[in-house]
């Protein structure tokens, strides 16, 4: 219960630090950048998504990129963009497919 627990408050910091990031690009503030790990930007991302990867039926999500990949940009922006493309990913394969994913009525046919 507790690393569940753990599991919960780390996804929520990571979301909250995103949102934030989005704030700060909508009201147009001066956009940090910094030298940042792109693989371990895509890994965060990965866990971030890890139930909504479960619930498209997606085990085991993984990145092919080597780690220690330094680039200089804007963290939560490039998390924004890996993030969209995961989820546009997964439901262009859920439309490819017509394999639908269960939704959380399982009366719901829409």
């Amino acid at each position: 219960m507790r690393e569940i627990l753990q599991d919960i408050v780390r996804d929520d910091k990571r979301a909250g630090t995103i949102i934030n990031g989005l704030r700060a690009m909508l009201q147009q503030q001066e956009t940090p950048y910094a030298d940042i790990d792109l693989a371990q930007c895509i890994d965060e991302v990965l866990e971030l998504l890890h139930s909504e990867l479960i619930r498209h039926g997606v085990e085991g999500a993984r990145r092919r990129l080597e780690a220690n990949l330094p680039v200089r940009a804007n963290k939560t922006q490039i998390q924004q963009v890996i993030l969209n493309l995961t989820i546009n990913a997964l439901e262009g394969h859920e439309r490819a497919t017509g394999r639908r994913t269960q939704t959380a009525d399982p009366g719901d046919t829409r």
